[in-house]
């Protein structure tokens, strides 16, 4: 039988630009960090969701080379910091017993970008998560850290998502609105496609 993971992210946001982000990690103090960005790219019109990435130094990742800040727009970029803890504790209360939470982050990083299909992560969105993952998203707000908000902050942002490599089958869940189911037939479908998406990138960047 194989293990699954379960991660319940904290997500603290939305900070409007780089330096705000960067501000607020410097005030917790923080390690290990997941980050997710929103808002438009190229002609877009709408903000969407863009990337989700991992770090131990967000100041330093996030550079004038990361796909953010080469990309997505200055302005209406939101960026949410995503804490991780081993169980559901109200607040930002993990921050006073941190812990290394490796496996559990670099799992729920694959599963979001995977099953949300991210466009930013290009490398992993043809990939299904390496490990069994259950992702549990909680949204609080920047004023109070231990106010929750009621409202997701972006449609297509999922309150739970769920995957299993031993059936390679998933689920994504939007609590109230709609759940997508993931065979194990669609995620080699959705692999195959963001590969033949990235490859033909890579064939017009090269032209």
């Amino acid at each position: 039988m194989g293990v699954t993971c379960a991660a319940v992210v904290d997500w603290y946001g939305p900070y409007e630009s780089v330096a705000a982000a960067k501000a607020a990690i410097r005030e917790w103090g923080s390690e290990e960090v997941l980050y997710l960005a929103a808002g438009t790219v190229g002609r877009q019109r709408t903000p969407k969701l863009q990337y989700v990435g991992i770090t131990k130094n967000f100041e330093g990742r996030l550079n004038a080379d990361h796909k953010i800040r080469k990309w997505v727009k200055d302005e209406g970029l939101s960026l949410y910091i995503g804490e991780v803890g081993s169980q559901a504790v109200a607040g930002r209360k993990a921050r006073h017993h941190h812990k290394n939470f490796t496996v559990p982050v670099n799992l729920a990083e694959s599963a979001i970008a995977f099953f949300l299909q991210l466009p930013l992560n290009s490398a992993k969105r043809c990939s299904r998560p390496k490990g069994s993952i259950i992702v549990l998203s909680r949204w609080w707000k920047t004023t109070d850290y231990d106010a929750r908000k009621h409202r997701r902050p972006h449609h297509d942002w999922p309150d739970f998502i769920e995957y299993d490599d031993i059936s390679d089958t998933g689920s994504v869940v939007w609590h109230g609105r709609r759940r997508k189911r993931f065979s194990s037939k669609l995620i080699d479908e959705t692999c195959t496609r963001a590969s033949e998406e990235l490859k033909a990138a890579r064939e017009k960047q090269a032209a």
